[in-house]
Formats: C-alpha cells, structure tokens, sequence
C-alpha cells in the first residue's frame, strides 16, 4: 500500500508517495515502511562535521514503525 501526502521540510512542501504495511490484531494498528527524499528538493543545506571528514549524503533515508492503540 502507499500513502500519498504533502511533506514539509523547512518551509518546502512537496507531495510524496510512501509505500507502507499496514497490519491489525485486535485493537493495533501498525504501519511500517521505508522512504529516501533528496535534501536538494527541500532545500536542505549539507552539513558536515570534523573539519569536512563527515558529510551529509544528498539522499536521507527514514524508517518508520507506529502503532495505534484503540481506546
């Protein structure tokens, strides 16, 4: 399944589609999923640490895993 939906990253909104799975068991729903953005679209400045020895990659991937709990 995806999820489509507008993304805000500093001041920069744009629409992304984010594939997840989605799974129920009694009262939980959990939703699990993966999605890489280009920090050039969202006008993210690179950043880099340790006089230039560490840097940010163009591309920043995310992960994520939530659960709804019915109440």
């Amino acid at each position: 399944m995806n999820i489509v939906g507008n993304l805000t990253l500093l001041g920069v909104t744009k629409q992304e589609t984010i594939p997840v799975k989605l799974s129920l068991s009694d009262n939980d729903l959990q939703a699990v999923g993966e999605f890489t953005i280009d920090r050039d679209n969202y006008k993210v400045k690179a950043t880099s640490a340790v006089h230039g020895l560490v840097k940010v990659r163009g591309n920043v991937r995310f992960e994520f895993d939530i659960v709804g709990h019915r109440r």
